[in-house]
Parts: C-alpha cells; sequence; structure tokens
C-alpha cells in the first residue's frame, strides 16, 4: 500500500470519528429521585426537560430516568400540592430533588356524577355517607339505606335500558 492511499483512509477516517464523537456528545441520560420534605419517596412526580415537552413520571420510588438534549441544563419537577421546583443540572447524572408542600393553590374537589368540580362552584348540597353508615341501616340494598341517612336524597333506580 502506498504512503497517499494510506494518508487518504485517515483523512476520510479522522472526520467520521469526529462526527461520531459530535453525535454521541447531542445527548445524555440523567437519572434521578423525588422526595418529600421528610425523604419519602413521590410516586407520579412530573420531571420535564425545562423549556421543552420532553419528561416523564417519576416511579413507585420516586425514580426517573430521562434523555437530556444538548445544551439544555435544567429540569423541572412539579407535583400536585407541591411547589413546582427549577434544578440546575450542570455536569451531574444523577440529581436528587426534594420538594416542598404548597397547601395554600389547593382548592376543595367534589366529585359528582357527571365529573369534577370545585366546591366553590358547586350548585346545590353535599352530602357524605360512609360505607359503615349504609351499613348499619336494616334495608334491602344499598340505594334505600342512603335515602334513610341522607335527608332530602330521591334516588331511582332504571329498568337497565
Amino acid at each position: 500500500m502506498n504512503q497517499s492511499h494510506l494518508h487518504m483512509k485517515w483523512c476520510l477516517a479522522i472526520p467520521l470519528l469526529l462526527a461520531s464523537q459530535w453525535a454521541m456528545a447531542q445527548t445524555r441520560t440523567i437519572t434521578g429521585k423525588v422526595t418529600d420534605s421528610t425523604s419519602e419517596p413521590l410516586a407520579g412526580v412530573n420531571v420535564t426537560v425545562k423549556g421543552t415537552s420532553q419528561g416523564t413520571i417519576t416511579d413507585v420510588d420516586g425514580k426517573f430516568t430521562l434523555t437530556l438534549p444538548d445544551g439544555k441544563k435544567e429540569l423541572e419537577a412539579s407535583y400536585l400540592g407541591f411547589a413546582t421546583q427549577t434544578i440546575a443540572i450542570g455536569t451531574s447524572s444523577d440529581i436528587r430533588i426534594k420538594l416542598t408542600e404548597e397547601l395554600s393553590d389547593l382548592e376543595e374537589v367534589i366529585v359528582v356524577g357527571y365529573g369534577t368540580m370545585k366546591k366553590k362552584d358547586l350548585t346545590g348540597s353535599v352530602a357524605s355517607i360512609k360505607p359503615a353508615d349504609i351499613a348499619s341501616v336494616a334495608a334491602p340494598n344499598a340505594m334505600q339505606a342512603m335515602q334513610a341517612k341522607v335527608p332530602g336524597l330521591d334516588l331511582t333506580q332504571s329498568n337497565g335500558q
């Protein structure tokens, strides 16, 4: 093999090597764990790459894994009842996030037969019945037991059609 042929192979190989290194530097994998102020893991926390729609949700142990695009240096963790937190990543690939409770923003939500609504938007009255209250009434079925426990409650049973 002559010297110019060998030189040509190296000239082609070096740019390919550099291109593959550049492509690998575009993303990196970040792992981490999200806990509350008592260090208990939080499941279902939204962890996103700030400024993107890319993200994940923590598992039952509060752990997450996601791919961080090149140039992105912040994560955002949000969870109902907790303050949203922005985390600077730096060079770390294992992130620990501790969320603090923020109960002042929560509003009581009432579940109704056709959806949910905020308590302040609810028109009408609301009653709560515990299963033990229903079981304590001598009635042939649960509907009649509920009618006996809630004043003004009128339940009708359809024929299933």
